[in-house]
């Protein structure tokens, strides 16, 4: 039998009709024919990629990209589709990819494969300073550290370290961390701060604070500087240490040093120092003072010895200003004021009252100043007082405490009795205005007050306007209110010109 198509043929697909033949040995024959429909049932065979991870590109995730296609025993082309698709931005995390692959057939298959995206890279984090330190690497202020944080990916949930360096140091660090969402630390480290807020020291040894010298003394200067920290970057004084002493000029002069450190730190050091002139000592063996108060009636008389030598350019009067300074009064002489003693001992000068009327200088170097009709504004009340004689370039200068008698002698007169209208009475001095002015007059325990019918009476019974009359008394190198009469009450507020003559416990004289 024979058929067609024949058995073992490939049959397209569809129904296809199978015609047959048999024929006997006789040859006789006989037809017949079936049909054979071929079909495809059989899905395709999808080719993916085995599940995967990659990183995340952004916040929002990744770009993934992934090849996908199928096979099939009869449509050379069959259709794949995958959700998402390859292109797409997947999130971070699992992402399931489902495929589906179709024949012309319309078998399909189904398969699904894992991408994950995920956050394995450290964020980023750096630091600054603020300020920034100087060209020596250096600040001399506190110190701000700041921290910025970024991630591409998952965003940065922790930036921490910000921080203010305040103390003092070398070589000081702070630290900060970055971590994003996904867990990933980063650190960042600021070393190598240096701060330094202490000035430099700055020490003078010589000019010594207060120091004098003579005019055109040699004298070497001494100071140095010190810093403990960032070191000494510049310093500058008057004049270089070992190097000489101005005291080219008579007065007061100042010696600076300013030093500045690594850090621009500043601290600047002043001494003060005089040049005086040569001087010459004298020593004082007598003064009287007699004082009359309220007019300008006082004077004085001093004497004594110069003893020059050392650096004393010596006595050479009239060649040399004079200037005599006692309690405040100071008088200058010109040289020419001075004549030769007609004994030819020394050097006199004579003046008129209101100053110094007599100025004996000797050879030998003694010497006698008188002067009268003074107004001495602290001589009694503030004991003691300054005496000066400057002759030319030499100065020379005593304090002298007056007592009652001996050589320091202060002598308070009769004629210091006053009369006047009480102003106040307090802190233990009365005050009353006289013919005179103002006088003012220290009221002690021994001080007698007599007021009509009253035996015990004190200073606070004084009322401002009350007239009285005062009799003074010297103590301990001043004086004071020995003895206050208070007149009848129909005359106060009165004021009755001219001088206390005398003063009794009933009557005064004026």
């Amino acid at each position: 039998m024979v058929c067609n198509p024949a058995s073992g043929s490939v049959f397209p697909l569809g129904s296809t009709t199978v015609a047959c033949t048999a024929t006997d040995a006789a040859g006789n024959s006989s037809s017949g024919s079936f049909p054979v429909t071929v079909r495809d049932i059989t899905p395709p065979r999808l080719i993916l990629p085995a599940s995967f991870k990659t990183e995340a590109s952004s916040r929002l995730g990744a770009l993934v990209i992934f090849a996908n296609s199928a096979s099939d025993a009869v449509d050379p082309s069959p259709v794949v589709l995958c959700d998402p698709s390859s292109g797409t931005v997947f999130p971070l995390g699992a992402t399931i990819i489902s495929c589906t692959g179709i024949d012309a057939s319309g078998n399909v298959a189904g398969e699904n494969f894992i991408v994950t995206v995920e956050d394995t890279s450290l964020p980023r984090i750096s630091g600054r300073v603020s300020p920034p330190p100087n060209s020596n690497g250096w600040n001399n202020t506190d110190v701000a550290v700041t921290f910025s944080c970024s991630d591409t990916a998952s965003g940065v949930v922790t930036c921490d370290g910000d921080a203010t360096l305040v103390r003092e140091g070398d070589r000081l660090s702070v630290g900060g961390i970055a971590v994003d969402r996904a867990g990933n630390i980063a650190t960042a480290t600021m070393s190598g701060i240096n701060i330094d807020k202490t000035p430099p020291t700055v020490m003078i040894k010589s000019p010594a604070q207060g120091a004098e010298y003579l005019l055109s003394e040699p004298a070497l200067t001494g100071w140095e500087v010190r810093d403990n920290l960032s070191g000494v970057g510049r310093s500058i004084g008057t004049a270089g240490s070992g190097l000489a002493i101005d005291t080219s000029s008579l007065g007061p002069h100042e010696f600076s040093v300013t030093a500045t450190d690594l850090a621009g730190n500043s601290a600047t050091v002043s001494n003060s120092y005089t040049v005086v002139s040569p001087f010459a000592n004298f020593d004082v063996h007598k003064t009287e003072v007699g004082l009359e108060g309220g007019a300008p009636r006082d004077e004085f008389l001093v004497e004594g010895v110069f003893e020059t030598g050392g650096f004393s350019n010596g006595i050479s009067v009239p060649n040399e200003v004079v200037t005599v300074t006692f309690d405040g009064f100071t008088q200058t002489i010109p040289a020419a004021s001075f004549v030769r003693e007609s004994n030819g001992l020394g050097f006199q000068y004579d003046g008129a009252s209101g100053g110094v009327t007599r100025f004996i200088i000797r050879d030998d170097g003694q010497f006698l100043v008188k002067a009268e009709m003074l107004k001495l504004p602290g001589v009694g009340l503030e004991p003691p007082v300054s005496f000066s004689l400057r002759i030319g370039d030499d100065v020379g200068e005593i304090a002298i405490s007056l007592d009652d008698e001996g050589p320091f002698r202060l002598q308070t007169r009769q004629t210091l009795d006053f009369f006047g209208t009480v102003v106040s009475v307090g802190d233990g001095v009365l005050t009353a205005r006289t013919v005179s002015g103002i006088i003012k007059v220290p009221v002690t325990a021994d001080t007698s007050i007599r007021l009509s019918h009253r035996p015990d009476a004190g200073p606070s019974d004084l009322i401002p306007g009350d007239l009285v009359a005062v009799s003074l008394g010297g103590q301990d190198g001043g004086y004071y209110a020995d003895k206050i009469v208070r007149v009848p009450l129909k005359t106060r507020n009165k004021h009755v010109p001219g001088k206390v003559v005398a003063i009794t416990d009933t009557h005064i004289t004026v």
